[in-house]
């Protein structure tokens, strides 16, 4: 509630504080290669917030600004580049015009 709440206010503690997980994140980490890698990177770089994606293995950071999530990308990139392993980050804005129709 404290995620979806900060998303709507535009309150970046809150999107923070919703991004906290301390029941499914240590047991779910483990099951995603560099999990605690990339979000010591992220939180280093400037990220409100880190988590999982859906089920996962996807991650996905938070920032305040479109510059600190190219950065996060950025050092992501590098980060498997060194450890020879392919990745796909991709940095966008919220959507805030919701669901709509493409045809």
């Amino acid at each position: 509630a404290s995620f979806v709440n900060g998303l709507h206010q535009n309150d970046f503690e809150s999107i923070s504080f919703g991004l906290q997980d301390f029941i499914a994140e240590p047991y779910r980490k483990n099951l995603i290669p560099h999990y605690s890698e990339l979000k010591n990177i992220a939180m280093q770089t400037g990220a409100v917030g880190y988590n999982i994606s859906g089920s996962g293995p996807a991650v996905f950071a938070v920032s305040s600004e479109r510059e600190t999530s190219e950065k996060i990308a950025h050092v992501w990139k590098n980060y498997f580049s060194e450890i020879n392993s392919p990745c796909l980050c991709i940095t966008s804005s919220i959507n805030k015009e919701g669901v709509k129709i493409i045809s």
